[in-house]
């Protein structure tokens, strides 16, 4: 398979994987509920600070469009705020697929990450409840 039709988007996001040195902290501390599982590994810990990244991306983009000033100033940072949500959202599925691949945890719906990039899965019924509403934002 020649590489020249490959899209942008997955040329790249390997060599911005492999060039993040600085990790983003998941910032969540452990809840009573939580059964830590283990610490991610390097490449997670990495995949989990592109995703933040474009999570930064996409909130910066949001609070320019109040002082845009023109329509097609509007139009081409909603084009890019799109982007990065769809980007954002390919970035997280991979980032769950990998850690749950990495920890053996298919069979657990609850699975997050903590402070200090620890594993964890839950059996509370409310993050249930949640998951579906909140799911992907690290702290489920």
């Amino acid at each position: 398979m020649a590489t020249d039709n490959i899209s942008t988007f997955l040329k790249l996001l390997p060599l911005e994987i492999e060039e993040t040195t600085d990790y983003t902290d998941p910032g969540y501390e452990l809840e009573p509920e939580d059964h830590v599982v283990g610490v991610m590994s390097d490449y997670l810990k990495k995949l989990y600070t592109v995703m933040v990244a474009k999570d930064g991306t996409m909130k910066a983009l949001l609070a320019k469009i109040e002082f845009l000033d023109t329509e097609e100033e509007l139009k081409e940072t909603i084009t890019r705020l799109n982007e990065m949500k769809s980007k954002r959202s390919a970035i997280a599925d991979v980032f769950w697929i990998c850690l749950k691949d990495e920890f053996s945890l298919w069979g657990k719906n609850d699975v997050g990450v903590r402070t200090g990039f620890e594993v964890v899965w839950t059996d509370s019924p409310m993050r249930r409840m949640l998951g579906g509403f909140f799911g992907g934002l690290g702290r489920l």
